[in-house]
C-alpha cells in the first residue's frame, strides 16, 4: 500500500516535534479500495496486488538494493513523516490506549495534496489489455524495423488483399472438385473480374521491379499460389 490520506494522522500517538503526515506522494483511500474490491471479485485472484508506484519502488528496492534503501530512508524517513512548520499539539487526542470519540471520515486532511489517479493501478487492474497493447506495439516496431531494412536493401513488401484472404462460398459453385470449402470459395473468386484486375496489376509491376509472390500460409500444400 502507498501513503494514503486517512484520518490516522489526526489521532496517531506522536512523539516527533511536528504533526505527522503520510510520506508523499499521497493517494486517496478510494484508489486502494478499488484494488481491494477488484481482488475480492476476481475469478482468478493474484497472490499480491501492488498499489501505487511508490509501493512498486519500495518492494523492488528491498529485493535488489536493501542496504541503499535503508540508507535513503534513514536519511529522509524521519523528516518526510512530519508536516514542515506545523508543531504538534501536546494535548491532541490519540488512539494508542483508547479510541478517539466522534465521527470520522475515511479521508484525512491532505485532500489538497493527494491524488485519485495512478498509472500503476490502471495497469494492475487492466494488465491483460496492457499486455495486448505492448505486444501490438512490439509487433509494429518490429515490422517497421524490418521494413526499414528491406527498403535499405531495395526490397519492399505490399499486402495484396485482392489476391488472397478468405472468400465467401458460392451456392452454385462449379469448382466442386475442391473438397475443402475454403479452397473451393477461393477458386470461385479467381473467376471474378475483381481477381482478374488484381492479377493484371501484379503483372504490371514486373515492368517496374522484380516481383516475388509470397503466400502467408504456414505450409505450402494449403496455398493455391504454390
Amino acid at each position: 500500500m502507498p501513503a494514503m490520506n486517512t484520518t490516522q494522522f489526526d489521532w496517531v500517538k506522536n512523539r516527533m516535534p511536528n504533526d505527522t503526515q503520510p510520506v508523499p506522494p499521497i493517494y486517496e483511500p478510494e484508489l486502494t479500495a478499488e484494488v481491494v474490491v477488484a481482488a475480492g471479485l476476481a475469478k482468478n485472484p493474484r497472490r499480491e496486488y501492488w498499489v501505487g508506484t511508490p509501493t512498486v519502488a519500495a518492494i523492488i528496492g528491498q529485493k535488489f538494493i536493501p542496504g541503499l534503501l535503508d540508507y535513503y530512508l534513514g536519511k529522509t524517513g524521519y523528516r518526510s513523516q512530519q508536516i514542515p512548520n506545523e508543531p504538534k499539539d501536546p494535548n491532541a487526542p490519540n488512539n494508542l490506549y483508547d479510541y478517539v470519540p466522534g465521527k470520522h471520515s475515511a479521508r484525512g486532511k491532505f485532500a489538497d495534496r493527494s491524488t485519485m489517479t495512478s498509472v500503476e493501478v490502471g495497469i494492475v487492474l487492466h494488465r491483460n489489455w496492457f499486455v495486448v497493447g505492448a505486444a501490438v506495439a512490439l509487433a509494429a516496431i518490429g515490422g517497421a524495423l524490418v521494413t526499414k531494412r528491406r527498403m535499405s536493401e531495395g526490397i519492399c513488401a505490399v499486402w495484396g488483399a485482392g489476391l488472397g484472404d478468405r472468400r465467401p462460398a458460392r451456392k452454385n459453385s462449379i469448382n466442386t472438385g475442391w473438397v475443402n470449402e475454403s479452397f473451393r470459395s477461393y477458386a470461385d473468386y479467381m473467376q471474378t473480374p475483381e481477381f482478374a484486375d488484381h492479377i493484371d496489376w501484379l503483372i504490371s509491376q514486373q515492368e517496374l521491379m522484380t516481383v516475388a509472390i509470397m503466400c502467408a500460409e504456414a505450409v505450402p500444400w494449403r496455398c493455391l499460389v504454390a
